[in-house]
Order: C-alpha cells, then sequence, then structure tokens
C-alpha cells in the first residue's frame, strides 16, 4: 500500500513540472481595470498582445469583468527598446485605444 501511494505521489509530482513557458508576460488588476500582455499562441509563440477591459459596473469588487478587447502589442507600443531578448521600455501611441495610450514605460525584470 506504501508503495503504491509514494508511486502516485511521484507521478503527480512529475506531471507538475514543465519546461519554462509564458503566456503572461505581465497582468495588472484593480477595480476599475484588468490589462495584460501575452503571446498569442502562448508559449513564446506568436505576437505579443495587449488584453485590456473595464468593469461592467463604476465599482468591482467581484472581479465582474467585460471581455477583454485584444490589440496587438506593436501597434499600441511602436517604439520599444531591447537588449537583444527582452524589452527593457516601450512607449504607446498618444492616440492609442489601451489604458496604456501616451505614456512611456520601463519595465523592471524581477528574480521572481
Amino acid at each position: 500500500m506504501m508503495k503504491t501511494l509514494l508511486t502516485l505521489m511521484l507521478l503527480l509530482c512529475c506531471g507538475a513540472g514543465r519546461a519554462d513557458c509564458v503566456d503572461t508576460i505581465f497582468e495588472y488588476e484593480d477595480t476599475k481595470m484588468k490589462i495584460s500582455m501575452g503571446f498569442k499562441e502562448g508559449c513564446y509563440k506568436g505576437e505579443l498582445i495587449l488584453f485590456y477591459t473595464v468593469p461592467k459596473n463604476k465599482k468591482v469588487t467581484d472581479a465582474t469583468f467585460e471581455d477583454y478587447v485584444e490589440i496587438s502589442f506593436e501597434q499600441e507600443c511602436p517604439q520599444q527598446q531591447s537588449d537583444g531578448e527582452f524589452i527593457k521600455a516601450f512607449s504607446c501611441r498618444k492616440d492609442g485605444q489601451s489604458p496604456l495610450a501616451g505614456a512611456h514605460y520601463t519595465v523592471k525584470r524581477y528574480a521572481s
């Protein structure tokens, strides 16, 4: 019985491990909006897409948001500085439609 239980636990742990695969690069949420950026096809595949929404009501406490709008990150924020692999800073169009429009952003990476 103990061997069977140990084998099952090991199989479950092995299934939980996975390769470095990123779908979402950043995500922000408060009571007024949600915004995130990720790869359209997941796992570093496809173009970068901004997803954003605003709440159905003025004040939301239960995270009830309308459907996401998605827009190409390249289209919304065409000015980008990178170190070859990662985006270090970007500026979004003044006439853009996302909540990031009209501003410059510096990306800070954290070890975690």
